[in-house]
């Protein structure tokens, strides 16, 4: 292997290492992410300042520009759902039918249907933590475990499973010529393990954090509804209103899905206007418009440095392997997704460059008899595994929403969203289709 290579290799270990180490030590992405650029420019011989300046910028500013409306939208309606009791709402309904003391299989749920009915996850994020933080408030469970569950049934389980409405199922059917329901027997049987088990490691976390004393201590997040015990909340059909408009036109009009948000949003002050003084609305929007940048923010910086990962020798390098790796495919392309979303902390974007790099080679592949359904689903449950280090964008949006950090809540994250969908795809899901197909 050149020497340019080996040392490109080290520049984006050493890039993601620091990633990793800076967010736990909580040093804001705007920094860390342009040092990572830097280690990345200067072990791979690409010009430090153009790259930083031009490639690492521009692609974060343009990922901000693209996505800005719809997570203003997104987090204006979060911030309602909190403050006129919206969420409680739900949450008593939720906690009705599955007990109170058992959060998570309703938030996966919750989250499991809005990623379902086409709903981006970072936009259901905001419905679902405000949702989930009373659920754990009438638990009495710290709010820490929140992303866990979230992340696996919005990543892990939802989004990459037959018949998901998400980018991540769309992209191997326009390449492929697959179904949305590719793989269902294997893809489903693998999506509920990971969900028994994730469910299973998530309860066994509550008694160890009960038995040290880390309850619910977040009222300051419950807003004037979830203080007070007595106060008049939304009827259920008010409070879920908002969120079969945005369903409804997005998934059945076809309306683009900012404005969909958008008109949740309107839906949500017309019908809930009572249940906050007129003068604090003007704050509910101004503080949920403001909340959204941050988020944004995080997100479009780690994008603008897995940008500057692409244009690497090492980059280039482990997709030429790929391509002309004599692996079986069952074990291939899971395995070339896994890779590629480690190196750019996205599934979707691992599966996408799966596609391009992949996609002539898996499709010889099925006409010497593989099994291309198979095939389609292995790519998208892999790209679930190494996604979600600590440099991912999600992540870092999921965690600033939840107003987290990764010292806190990242090791139930981890195992949710790495170890599991690891051991159930690799374990589990290959073997499977190695044996059915």
């Amino acid at each position: 292997m050149e020497t340019s290579v080996v040392l490109s290799a080290l520049g984006c270990l050493l890039a993601v290492l620091c990633l990793m180490y800076l967010a736990y030590k909580q040093i804001t992405p705007i920094a860390f992410s342009i040092v990572a650029s830097v280690v990345v420019a200067l072990f791979s011989g690409l010009p430090i300042f153009e790259t930083v300046s031009g490639t690492f910028a521009v692609e974060t500013g343009s990922y901000v520009g693209q996505y800005l409306l719809l997570f203003v939208f997104s987090a204006i309606m979060g911030r309602i759902y909190q403050e006129t009791g919206a969420a409680k709402t739900v949450a008593n309904g939720l906690a009705k039918v599955f007990g109170a003391n058992h959060p998570f299989i309703p938030i996966m749920l919750a989250t499991i249907i809005l990623s379902y009915a086409g709903i981006s996850n970072f936009v259901s994020i905001y419905a679902i933590y405000p949702i989930a933080l009373e659920l754990c408030h009438r638990a009495n469970i710290n709010k820490r475990l929140i992303p866990g569950c979230f992340c696996c049934a919005a990543w892990a389980v939802a989004q990459v499973a037959p018949g998901s409405t998400q980018i991540h199922n769309i992209v191997p059917m326009e390449y492929l010529g697959t179904g949305a329901m590719a793989g269902a027997l294997p893809g489903f049987l693998t999506a509920a393990l990971m969900a028994v088990l994730s469910i299973l490691y998530l309860n066994r976390q509550v008694k160890k954090q009960t038995s040290q004393g880390i309850v619910f201590d977040s009222y300051d997040e419950l807003g004037t509804y979830g203080q007070d015990e007595n106060a008049k909340t939304p009827p259920m059909w008010m409070a879920l209103a908002p969120v079969v408009v945005t369903v409804v036109l997005f998934d059945i009009l076809g309306i683009n899905v900012t404005i969909a948000v958008a008109a949740g949003d309107l839906i949500s002050l017309v019908l809930m206007y009572k249940y906050i003084k007129p003068k604090e609305w003007v704050q509910v929007f101004s503080e949920g418009a403001k909340s959204s940048i941050g988020v944004l923010l995080d997100i479009s910086l780690i994008i603008g440095f897995g940008a500057v990962v692409v244009l690497t020798p090492f980059y280039s390098t482990v997709i030429d392997w790929v391509a002309n790796s004599n692996w079986n495919p069952y074990i291939l392309a899971p395995a070339a997704s896994a890779v590629f979303a480690g190196i750019l902390g996205s599934s979707s974007s691992s599966i996408a460059l799966t596609m391009e790099t992949l996609g002539d080679i898996l499709i010889e592949y099925g006409v010497q008899g593989y099994n291309m359904d198979f095939i389609h689903r292995l790519v998208c449950q892999a790209a679930i595994t190494l996604d979600s280090l600590p440099h991912c964008g999600a992540l870092l949006a999921t965690f600033s929403v939840c107003k987290l950090t990764h010292k806190q809540s990242y090791g139930p994250v981890f195992v949710t969203t790495v170890v599991i969908p690891l051991i159930a795809v690799f374990l589990f899901e290959v073997p499977l289709c190695m044996i059915l197909g």
